[in-house]
C-alpha cells in the first residue's frame, strides 16, 4: 500500500465531500454526515486496487488484501482520532457533561466500529477492484491483438 497516495486521496476526498455538504446546506438540501461517511474509505481502497492491478499485473492474494484492509482501518482510525482531537480542541463545551469515563467508552466504541468498518469494506474493495481491473486490461488487450 502506497501510504502517501492512499491519505492523500482519502483527505482529498474528505474535504471535497465536506464542501460539497456545505454547499448543498447552503442550497437547503441536507444529507447527513455519517451517511456518507465510508465513501472516502471506498474510494481510496478503489485507487488502490487499480495502482496494485497495474503495478502487479496480479490480483492480491486473500492475505494482500487482509493486509490492506487491516493497514487502511489502522490509518483510518489514526485521521478519525486527530479529527476527533482538533474537535475536541476547538469545540470542548461539546463534551461537557460527560465523565471520562463516558467519553472513553463512547471513543472507544466509535474508533471500534470505524476500525471494523474500515478494514472489511478496504480489503473488499481493493481485491475487487483490481480483480475488475485485470479484466479491462485483458479485453483492452483481445482487442488490440485483433486489430
Amino acid at each position: 500500500m502506497n501510504f502517501k497516495r492512499y491519505i492523500l486521496v482519502l483527505v482529498a476526498t474528505m474535504l471535497g465531500l465536506g464542501v460539497l455538504l456545505t454547499g448543498l446546506s447552503m442550497a437547503g438540501i441536507y444529507i447527513e454526515a455519517r451517511s456518507i461517511a465510508l465513501i472516502p474509505v471506498i474510494i481510496a481502497a478503489f485507487v488502490e486496487g487499480q495502482c496494485y492491478a497495474q503495478k502487479h499485473e496480479r490480483l492480491p492474494t486473500k492475505g494482500d488484501a487482509w493486509r490492506f484492509g487491516l493497514q487502511a482501518g489502522m490509518v483510518v482510525m489514526v485521521l478519525q482520532c486527530l479529527a476527533g482531537a482538533a474537535f475536541y480542541w476547538l469545540v470542548p463545551e461539546s463534551f461537557t457533561g460527560l465523565t471520562l469515563a463516558q467519553f472513553a467508552a463512547y471513543v472507544l466504541a466509535a474508533l471500534g466500529a470505524i476500525f471494523v468498518l474500515t478494514a472489511v469494506a478496504s480489503r473488499f474493495i481493493f481485491r475487487n477492484i483490481a480483480k475488475s481491473t485485470l479484466k479491462a486490461q485483458a479485453k483492452r488487450a483481445a482487442r488490440q491483438a485483433k486489430t
